[in-house]
């Protein structure tokens, strides 16, 4: 699925259901990704969204949200995405994420 046809789906379908990043349900996973991610980056050149795995889309969709640094985030999830292993961007981004970083020094 390239990113046009990827957009051009979750223009048409918008559900508020919660989505199971951890099924085979690729097409699902890319359009709920790129409805929350920030319009000036869906043609981030050099960057194809739709090869982000699943569970890094996850976590930024669920974890990071409607943060402030929700852009940030996304984008380095995305220049990330060819130099890391799946598992490993999807830690690196949870990392990141200052939200996680407070309440991990919260609980400290």
């Amino acid at each position: 699925m390239s990113q046009t046809q990827a957009r051009e789906l979750a223009a048409q379908q918008t559900s508020t259901r919660r989505v199971n990043f951890s099924d085979d349900n690729r097409a699902l996973h890319v359009q709920t990704f790129f409805e929350w991610l920030p319009e000036d980056l869906h043609d981030a050149p050099l960057i194809d969204w739709t090869q982000l795995p699943s569970n890094t889309m996850a976590t930024l969709v669920s974890a990071v949200g409607k943060s402030p640094f929700a852009a940030s985030l996304a984008l380095a999830a995305g220049v990330g995405r060819g130099a890391m292993k799946a598992y490993v961007l999807r830690g690196s981004i949870g990392r990141l994420n200052p939200t996680n970083c407070a309440t991990r020094l919260w609980k400290s």
